[in-house]
């Protein structure tokens, strides 16, 4: 048997374990305090995001969180209770007491250092999930992805180009309140700027301290005092509860995506759902309440489905580039310590980012040009003759818009002697733009091999799932220039404006037919391959619901978006699973 053999059985036995732990995540219960206030925890700012809970008579007890395991949380407890906290004490949350809800994620920012909260000031709800040494904002919580996706463009609208949505379970949701914020806004607000000086402010220095709706009244302008007696219970976090339909409240499931369309690939999931019972309702093809609540219970019953959850929950992007400066590009927008090791660099292209970040923070500026010009001079200094003369790198450039900007990052990292790749957040936060940027490159025939290449789908749960059992099942070397080919072909389909060709939606029912024929014979050869065919057969035909709501939103026709989907699958597991194929 080979290793990679052995990794499958492995996982099914292992499987058995998984199924009914308890997954959660810990903070620091510093204590409860008369009418706390952010700044009488100065020895604490350093070290976590502090964030406070009212309990009764204006005493309310204050956090550090949030920490993925035990092991690192214990570690901050020590430096906790060596700060002179020595009543904190551990407190535990567990995912299966909350619920997966969807919100607008609108910026990032390490609360180690001085940011200004003002740009967000008209923002109603603002939550925080916090880390080591970061906090995302976000807002919501929305009940359903079509309701987050409604709030998109008035958010992007306020100044916020790059929010998204995602999905996030409610324990970890932290409301963003007075005590949070320092008492600097009306609102409890939030907003993260590169290199900003929060004193340059106006906002921040003329804002009027209120109280947090979290709390009760009288937080304000007080010294906090440490109760002397140690918490006899701990408070939970208060939890977001969105509006909904009473109706569907009963149910506790909402579908994400349309009820009204029938497909292919609902009906083929509700086969494998009452196969399973899961699901009881009819064979109709329809992605209705039953058929999402009986997702939603494989998921939560299912052994092999609960451990390939657990495993890309738990598994964090690592950069496998040896280079700092490579790793903090690939980490620029969800690390803090990538943030300052791109701008304390003066490497071409770190001055490059350094001018994207000041675009997506502020918009044009003579600031951004200057940076953004610099790096392509430098870049382009030592250019052999006749190479890459598709444009004139020693002339001004002025970024008014995106497309010229990304495009001009795209130029830098094809200089003849820049050896550091595009980050693959390039390509998936900005796919219009790095679209038409990779496509004018090749036009030009510039080489664009420093690029990785990525797509949102990549954020997707059933999508991170489907490829790590498609990696176990395939059982095999994983060739990278076919993932990387595939990588490139997927983020094309993300931004595609037009349907695929009859010939390609041949080509592609041929090799759906082909795939799910051989997945099936070899199902056949032992029943522990259907353990792992039937949760496998789950994600990818889940995968293809949402995929093809993706494509509906865009505009395509249900059938354009049934072929955009496959295709999109295929390359997910297409590389992965060539044996099957």
């Amino acid at each position: 048997m080979n290793s990679k053999s052995a990794l499958v059985f492995g996982l099914i036995f292992f499987s058995i374990g998984v199924f009914g732990q308890s997954v959660s995540c810990f903070d620091i219960s510093i204590g409860i305090f008369s009418e706390p206030r952010r700044e009488d925890f100065q020895a604490l700012h350093s070290l976590g995001f502090l964030y406070a809970s009212a309990t009764e008579n204006n005493h309310a007890q204050v956090f550090m969180g949030t920490f993925e395991s035990r092991a690192q949380a214990e570690s901050m407890l020590g430096s906790v209770r060596n700060a002179g906290y020595t009543g904190a004490v551990l407190q535990e949350h567990f995912f299966r007491e909350g619920r997966q809800v969807y919100v607008v994620q609108l910026g990032a920012a390490d609360f180690r250092r001085p940011f200004s909260w003002a740009v967000y000031e008209g923002v109603a709800d603002l939550w925080g999930l916090a880390g080591t040494d970061m906090v995302r904002l976000v807002t919501g919580p929305y009940q359903t992805q079509d309701e987050a996706r409604k709030a998109l463009p008035a958010l992007q609208a306020k100044g916020f180009k790059d929010a998204f949505v995602r999905s996030v379970n409610t324990v970890l949701l932290i409301r963003i309140g007075s005590f949070e914020t320092g008492n600097t806004l009306k609102k409890p607000l939030i907003a993260f700027k590169w290199n900003e000086d929060p004193a340059a402010s106006p906002a921040s220095r003329t804002a009027e301290p209120s109280v947090p709706t979290s709390y009760d009244t009288g937080f304000e302008g007080k010294t906090g005092i440490s109760s002397t007696v140690p918490p006899v219970s701990v408070t939970p976090r208060e939890s977001p509860a969105p509006s909904m339909d009473p109706s569907l409240a009963v149910k506790g499931i909402v579908s994400p995506v349309r009820s009204n369309v029938k497909r292919r690939a609902a009906l083929e999931l509700q086969k494998i759902l009452k196969e399973g019972k899961y699901y009881e309702g009819s064979l109709d093809g329809f992605y209705g309440q039953g058929t999402a609540q009986g997702y939603e219970q494989a998921l939560a019953r299912n052994n092999m489905l609960v451990m390939y959850r657990l495993l890309v929950g738990s598994n964090l992007a690592v950069s496998g580039s040896g280079d700092g400066l490579q790793a903090a590009l690939d980490h620029l927008t969800d690390d803090a310590r990538s943030i300052r090791t791109v701008e304390s660099s003066a490497d071409p292209v770190a001055l490059a980012y350094q001018a994207y970040a000041l675009y997506i923070a502020r918009g044009p500026s003579v600031e951004v040009n200057n940076r953004m010009n610099e790096a392509l001079h430098r870049a382009y200094a030592s250019k052999p003759t006749g190479v890459f003369s598709a444009f004139d790198y020693q002339a001004s450039y002025a970024y008014n818009d995106l497309n010229q900007l990304i495009l001009h990052l795209y130029y830098i990292h094809a200089a003849p002697k820049v050896t550091y790749t595009a980050p693959c957040w390039l390509s998936k936060k900005h796919p219009q733009e790095s679209a038409r940027a990779q496509s004018i490159l090749r036009g030009q025939q510039i080489p664009i091999e420093r690029v990785a290449v990525c797509d949102a789908f990549s954020e997707w749960e059933e999508v991170r799932m489907l490829e790590s059992m498609a990696s176990d099942i395939g059982a095999e070397e994983v060739v990278l220039a076919k993932l990387s080919e595939a990588a490139a072909a997927r983020a094309a389909l993300f931004a595609a404006a037009r349907p695929l060709s009859e010939a390609m939606q041949r080509d592609l029912e041929n090799w759906h037919t082909a795939f799910m024929n051989n997945l099936h014979n070899w199902e056949g050869r032992d029943p522990l391959h259907r353990h792992l065919l039937n949760p496998f057969r789950l994600l990818f035909y889940q995968g293809a619901i949402r995929m093809e709501d993706f494509f509906m939103d865009k505009g395509f026709g249900s059938e354009e978006a049934k072929y955009l989907a496959l295709a999109t699958l295929r390359t997910i597991v297409g590389p992965r699973m060539t044996r099957f194929q």
